[in-house]
């Protein structure tokens, strides 16, 4: 399932310089299954692979409003941040990041 959380204003700073062109104001897109149906939806909207974070624990994309309205239109789950970390998708994910970082320390 794919899913996106609620819009959020970014201060200047925290936004990389290339994508301060879109504006300040971003939401995340994820998903509960694998890499690949994240990045066909993506595809679905638009976006370039170059726009993916790998993230150990939140492999993501950050969507700009409009981008987040069509993800809706096309089908993306409307999800609260506070819901979705305790969900057991990202529990596991946490899990998984961990033990990646613990491999890379040995």
């Amino acid at each position: 399932m794919i899913v996106v959380d609620e819009i959020r204003t970014y201060a200047t700073e925290q936004i990389k310089p290339a994508a301060r062109r879109f504006g300040n104001k971003w939401c995340h897109m994820m998903t509960d299954g694998g890499q690949e149906e994240l990045h066909a939806f993506a595809a679905r909207l638009g976006l370039s692979r170059a726009s993916y974070q790998e993230h150990v624990t939140l492999w993501h994309y950050d969507l700009v409003p409009s981008k987040r309205q069509l993800a809706v239109r096309l089908g993306a789950q409307e999800v609260a941040a506070a819901e979705w970390i305790k969900g057991d998708w990202y529990q596991a994910r946490l899990s998984q990041g961990q033990q990646k970082r613990e491999q890379r320390m040995i």
